[in-house]
């Protein structure tokens, strides 16, 4: 009886291949997913950038006298579902300073090297300790004047930021060599190859700058999850192409049955 069962599923399949037509069957994942590599892609470039912006600003070592002109807690709530009481509150430092550099006075209202928000205790604390009109040192770029902080910090959200950008490439050539990779599995088989060698070297080029400039004492674990889960994506692409050269298998079975017939 299983086999009788297996022999109508792969017959059944079979069929289904024997009357696809790839060409249709790309359309749908090349219209939606490009796009959404686009995005992706726009994420891992962001995630670049910000992870050169925040070592070279971690790296500034001139500091010089400033003054706290406001100070504030800042908030913004998002509705995450159809429930009035499905939001979220988001919170960050609103902090603006006046400095000197160079005898050219300097606004600015960066409170770390790349800004992030957090949650209402945390940002409270910052706040506080940066009262209005109160006299403290910051740093600031001395190939940019302009671009002044108040405190060293790491975030670890650039290095997420490439591996969030990953997902999309790797969810569409998943799905493109699944829907058509049967017809052509060569090209299916470098796609993914040529996919999966770029997500591998994005990924080792964020961890290489994530031991290279995080110092020990500022690093999480998670960090080598999300990292990790980049690398874990490559599987995807292997299983999605072997799925093709199974179904290349059927469809050639059935193209010599129908030849012969």
């Amino acid at each position: 009886m299983r086999d009788q069962i297996d022999a109508d599923r792969k017959q059944k399949i079979q069929e289904a291949l024997l009357g696809a037509n790839t060409g249709c069957l790309l359309n749908f994942p090349l219209l939606f997913g490009l796009p959404i590599v686009g995005i992706g892609g726009f994420f891992v470039y962001l995630g670049l950038n910000k992870m050169h912006e925040q070592a070279q600003l971690n790296d500034v070592v001139i500091s010089v006298p400033a003054t706290i002109d406001s100070s504030e807690v800042r908030q913004s709530t998002t509705k995450t579902g159809p429930d009035v009481a499905s939001t979220t509150t988001s919170y960050w430092a609103e902090i603006e300073f006046t400095y000197e550099h160079d005898g050219k006075e300097q606004k600015s209202n960066r409170v770390w090297p790349i800004g992030e928000g957090g949650n209402e205790e945390d940002i409270l604390a910052i706040v506080e300790r940066y009262p209005p009109d109160a006299q403290v040192m910051v740093f600031v770029d001395s190939e940019d004047p302009g671009r002044a902080f108040l405190e060293k910090r790491w975030s670890q959200m650039p290095y997420v930021s490439v591996s969030i950008g990953c997902l999309p490439a790797v969810f569409v050539t998943a799905l493109c060599v699944l829907v058509a990779g049967w017809k052509r599995p060569g090209i299916a088989m470098l796609s993914s190859l040529v996919v999966g060698v770029i997500v591998i070297f994005l990924t080792v080029l964020a961890g290489e700058h994530y031991l290279r400039n995080v110092p020990p004492s500022d690093r999480v674990w998670w960090m080598w999850l999300v990292l990790a889960g980049s690398c874990v994506l490559v599987l995807g692409l292997m299983a999605a192409v072997i799925k093709a050269r199974w179904l290349n298998r059927l469809y050639l079975e059935a193209t010599e049955a129908a030849e012969s017939s």
